[in-house]
Formats: C-alpha cells, sequence, structure tokens
C-alpha cells in the first residue's frame, strides 16, 4: 500500500512539473513609443505552443485587475474571459490591456488612429519574441483595432487575423467597413454568433464585408450556434455578442483556422 501512494504521489509531482515546464503565466508591462505610457499584458507561453495569438478586447479595451485566486485578469470580455481555453489550443497568449494614455477606445474612431496602431504593433512586436507565427484577435471595437494594425504592417509581421463579433459600423465613417480593408492580403477568419443582436456586428453584414476582401489569401467564416442564458444589452460581453456559454465552440473554431494556416 505504502510503495502504491508513493508512486501515485510520484506521478502527480510529475504531472504538476510538466504542467508548469509547459506553460508559464505572466504579468509584464512595455512602454508605448505612442507616449500613452506603459502598456500592460498579460501572456502564458507554451513550450508546445503552434502560433501565438495577441487577444485585443472590445468595449474600452480594459482587461481587468489580478484575480486574487486565479492570477489572472478578472475582466469579463470574451477574450479576456478565454486566455485558458486559448492556451488549452496550443497557442501562446498575449493579452493587452490599454495603456493609461490612450484615450476614448470606446470611440471607433480611436481605435483606428496611428498613435493605437502603433500601440498595438508593439505589442505584435513583444508577441514576435516567442518565435512563432502572430496572429491577432479582436473582438467587437477590437476588430477595428485587429485591421487597423494590420494595415500598418508594413514588415509583414503578422500571419493572419480574426475578427470576431466585429464592429461593421461604429460612429460615423468608423467601423470595419469603412476601412481599407481590400489591401489586406494576409489570412482573415470573421467569427460571429448567428443570434448576436448587436446592431453594429449584425451578422448580415458578413457579405459585404467578404465582397471586400479581395486580396486576402484565405477568408474564412465561423458562425457560432451554441451558447445559453444571454444576460445585459446586446451588445455586451454576457449576451451572444460575446458568445455566453458558447466559448469552448468560438475558440475551437479559431484555433482550428490558425492550424489551417
Amino acid at each position: 500500500m505504502i510503495e502504491a501512494m508513493k508512486k501515485i504521489l510520484a506521478f502527480v509531482l510529475l504531472t504538476v512539473f510538466s504542467c508548469n515546464l509547459l506553460a508559464q503565466e505572466q504579468w509584464s508591462t512595455i512602454q508605448a513609443a505612442s507616449g500613452n505610457g506603459p502598456i500592460p499584458i498579460f501572456s502564458i507561453d507554451r513550450d508546445d505552443a503552434i502560433a501565438t495569438v495577441v487577444l485585443l478586447p472590445g468595449g474600452p479595451f480594459t482587461i481587468g485587475n489580478k484575480s486574487a485566486d486565479t492570477g489572472r485578469p478578472d475582466g469579463i470580455n470574451f477574450l479576456v474571459r478565454t486566455v485558458g481555453q486559448f492556451s488549452s489550443e496550443k497557442l501562446n497568449v498575449v493579452l493587452m490591456g490599454k495603456p493609461p494614455r490612450a484615450g476614448d477606445l470606446w470611440n471607433g474612431r480611436s481605435r483606428e488612429s496611428d498613435d493605437h496602431g502603433s500601440d498595438v504593433m508593439q505589442v505584435v512586436e513583444f508577441a514576435k519574441e516567442l518565435k512563432k507565427p502572430v496572429w491577432l484577435i479582436g473582438t467587437s471595437l477590437g476588430a477595428i483595432s485587429a485591421v487597423n494594425t494590420a494595415l500598418i504592417d508594413k514588415r509583414a509581421v503578422l500571419s493572419g487575423i480574426v475578427l470576431s463579433s466585429m464592429t461593421f459600423r461604429a460612429n460615423k465613417n468608423s467601423g470595419v467597413l469603412s476601412m481599407d480593408v481590400e489591401k489586406l492580403t494576409i489570412p482573415i477568419l470573421i467569427s460571429g454568433h448567428e443570434k448576436d443582436e448587436c446592431p453594429g456586428s449584425n451578422p448580415k453584414l458578413i457579405d459585404e464585408l467578404k465582397a471586400k476582401l479581395t486580396s486576402s489569401k484565405k477568408v474564412g467564416v465561423a458562425m457560432i450556434s451554441s451558447g445559453n442564458n444571454p444576460t445585459g444589452k446586446p451588445c455586451g460581453p454576457n449576451h451572444w455578442h460575446g458568445y455566453i456559454n458558447a466559448e469552448a465552440e468560438a475558440v475551437r473554431s479559431i484555433a482550428d483556422f490558425i492550424r489551417s494556416n
């Protein structure tokens, strides 16, 4: 009995040790060249990662505080809630927070600014140090950030972008549909929930966007159908717009597209 218990304990310790080697989590900051101040970053690095995803939240671009229970960001945005699920798909994860002087990122025009694109590009360069292909994933207003950054990526650092529950139209003359998306050549995945009731991310606008993506090497669409119990505002993180209780399907479809490229 004692020998058996020793073997079980040794197995448990080996498993824990292996998991610690496999994935490392950390908080860090990098200074924004735009003058917007330190950019907060939460990252999960995997020894067996096939790619690195840089996550760009929607709404005000906040990721929350460090949870006393998990050590991870406690924000409720879709991309903040799912950092662990993205990591489980054998992806390095770099979650970007808002620099303190970045201005109002609720505003779509601010998401299209040169300063904001420069800030995101710095995080992309940080992610590139992990020596894996880098993909941008932006949700809601974060999709505007992803397109803006891809358009200024003159050195072709990015391997692809994912536009999740994207804001097709935000403020006047703002939103993904008003941007120069026909210039994008990298693979693009359009992800959305078929029940999304947010006016700015109406799934019926997907075909209009696809018609403009004439230069992209590959355009995919992943429409999510699972989930339940949406609450709050239709454009909020706990509604269909935020893939409520459909996170697993949404993350897996994104990871599958990245793997296919």
